[in-house]
């Protein structure tokens, strides 16, 4: 019986949220929402990410841009933030992610494992 309540204890205190990781996440999502309020311009190439590839698929009228990245580090990388766009007539370059207000991850990658 004893250790059935130990058990359950260990169960119980495994699903616990500190106080200061609250506080971390709430600053992460502030500063996601700050991010939001202006323009993304990425104007280099970041170094521990590649593109491993660009398609462009149509489909009922609609089209999507689907972007390969590739983690060239060893660890987790996180909140890169991106341009996407497409380069029309004359090479003249149209960013379709660089207007205030979008959400967060329409201009940020989340997490490349």
């Amino acid at each position: 019986m004893a250790l059935a309540g130990l058990s359950l204890v260990a169960v119980a205190s495994a699903g616990c949220v500190s106080t200061e990781q609250k506080a971390t996440w709430a600053h992460l999502q502030d500063a996601r929402i700050i991010a939001t309020q202006k323009p993304t311009i990425v104007t280099r190439a970041n170094d521990e990410v590649r593109v491993t590839g660009v398609e462009l698929l149509h489909s009922g009228g609609r089209v999507a841009i689907v972007v390969g990245l590739r983690n060239t580090t060893s660890r987790a990388v996180n909140d890169i933030p991106i341009s996407v766009g497409l380069r029309g007539r004359r090479g003249i370059r149209v960013y379709l992610n660089r207007a205030p207000g979008l959400d967060y991850f329409k201009t940020h990658v989340g997490v490349i494992a």
